[in-house]
């Protein structure tokens, strides 16, 4: 569990790193990310509440899930409208070379 939330954060996090003007796209793959990594560390938050063994670890990747999906819930709808302009932007500069 604690392998699958660490490579759903990084992965997460670093969607939104890649310049290749599909923001919108990123963003939602960053928040299906968060969501699992903070269900697999709360799962594992609770796992260590059974044993006994110290917490920490697994609530900072809930917090930190927690911060991904918020990011990624916010940035949504700037997202979708930028998208949205860019592609029109490629498609016109796709038919006037086409011309």
């Amino acid at each position: 569990m604690r392998i699958i939330a660490a490579i759903a954060l990084v992965s997460g996090f670093s969607c939104g790193l890649i310049l290749d003007g599909q923001v919108f796209d990123h963003a939602v793959f960053g928040l299906g990310s968060g969501v699992v990594a903070t269900a697999c560390a709360f799962v594992l938050s609770r796992k260590y509440r059974m044993t006994g063994k110290p917490r920490t670890g697994a609530r900072v990747m809930v917090c930190l899930g927690l911060v991904l999906v918020a990011i990624c819930l916010l940035s949504l709808p700037t997202a979708y409208r930028s998208q949205e302009k860019f592609n029109q932007r490629l498609l016109q500069i796709r038919q006037t070379h086409q011309q």
